[in-house]
């Protein structure tokens, strides 16, 4: 990989970790949110519950289903926020790789697990919304709050397999001094593009 093209990689992981690092606490804000209107709905602090002749009435389809209820589907959804947020605070493999240095094998899981994981905290966001949307049956539909369990547990689930795939990092060779000569040659920018150095890990040359 010539040093333009590293630099472009380097860009683009640059930009990576800042707009996870970003999401993630948009995602920490929405689950405090969430967990917020859950606390103080399910104690009854807001909202009404209501009584045997209003049973339709918007936010629950049965009396018996009350404010307990109604915060369990926050407080559900807010662990499915959290776990998002989890999952984009682990920034951390978008500073350290060092594409020079990752072999092909370790660079297609990296990519492909990566993706992965952005389709999981979709998955993970789009079941948060059906959840709370059918729970509350704002679809008019006849739904009670448990209803919408099953869409959040399977929010949950997806937001540990978001967590899970995002965990990149033992992909990436661990640092040595080569790596490190590179590293301190690219921030003084010194570094000896265009040489040929021999790479003792794959016994053969690259060009640098």
């Amino acid at each position: 990989m010539t040093r333009q093209a590293t630099y472009t990689e380097n860009d683009t992981q640059d930009a990576a970790y800042n707009g996870e690092h970003m999401a993630a606490w948009a995602m920490a804000l929405l689950a405090l949110v969430l967990g917020a209107i859950g606390l103080l709905r399910g104690f009854g602090i807001i909202g009404d519950d209501p009584v045997a002749q209003e049973v339709g009435a918007a936010g629950t389809q049965d009396p018996g289903f009350g404010a307990i209820w109604d915060g369990a589907l926050w407080l559900l959804s807010a662990i499915a926020a959290a776990f998002l947020a989890m999952t984009l605070h682990t920034t951390d493999h978008h500073r350290m790789r060092d594409p020079d240095r990752v072999r092909d094998a370790d660079r297609g899981m990296w990519r492909t697990e990566h993706a992965a994981a952005y389709l999981m905290a979709l998955a993970t966001l789009v079941t948060l919304a059906l959840g709370l949307l059918t729970g509350f049956d704002v679809f008019d539909r006849g739904n009670d709050q448990p209803d919408g369990l099953p869409w959040l547990l399977a929010s949950i689930l997806y937001g540990v397999l978001a967590y899970t795939l995002h965990a990149v990092r033992h992909h990436q060779l661990a640092a040595d001094e080569d790596a490190i000569v590179r590293i301190v040659e690219r921030r003084l920018g010194t570094d000896t593009a265009g040489t040929v150095r021999p790479t003792t890990e794959y016994g053969t040359e690259r060009q640098r």
